[in-house]
């Protein structure tokens, strides 16, 4: 009795395990075709790439994450120096200190809300800065490891 039970069990997990590589297979099959021809490059044309120095000890300034302003700007923090940094397209650097001392900023998003946020790692806090440059910090009770935008 034990013994077919246990078939009945194996025949039902390789039939779900089936069921499943069967839909993985199907779901691959019908979305690649789309991502592939949603990020086709043509081979003619020309990609420039830009390199920027950053300021402030650029050697040891850890700049760390980067994301899209909602100025039209890149923005990016700098882990080693405690400061947040914005970036114009055509190469202009600024950078804000952050008043919390030895924070390390990692992670940085653009919000909803027309601000971008950030994590303070050591700071145990969570910051905001204006796209004019104006930091308010959040104290949290833990580290912040990630952060994203949210809703609208």
């Amino acid at each position: 009795m034990f013994s077919s039970k246990l078939i009945i069990m194996k025949k039902f997990f390789n039939l779900k395990f089936i069921l499943i590589l069967v839909f993985l297979v199907t779901i691959t099959t019908i979305v690649s075709p789309l991502l592939q021809s949603s990020f086709r490059v043509n081979a003619k044309e020309k990609i420039t790439i830009t390199e920027f120095q950053v300021p402030t000890d650029s050697n040891n300034s850890g700049p760390y994450f980067i994301t899209s302003g909602p100025d039209g700007n890149l923005w990016f923090t700098k882990y080693n120096v405690n400061k947040i940094g914005k970036i114009t397209p055509s190469g202009q650097i600024t950078e804000y200190s952050i008043p919390t001392l030895n924070s390390r900023p990692r992670y940085i998003t653009s919000g909803t809300d027309g601000n971008l946020w950030f994590t303070e790692s050591d700071g145990n806090k969570i910051g905001k800065i204006t796209p004019s440059g104006q930091i308010t910090e959040y104290p949290i009770t833990t580290h912040p490891t990630g952060i994203t935008s949210g809703p609208a």
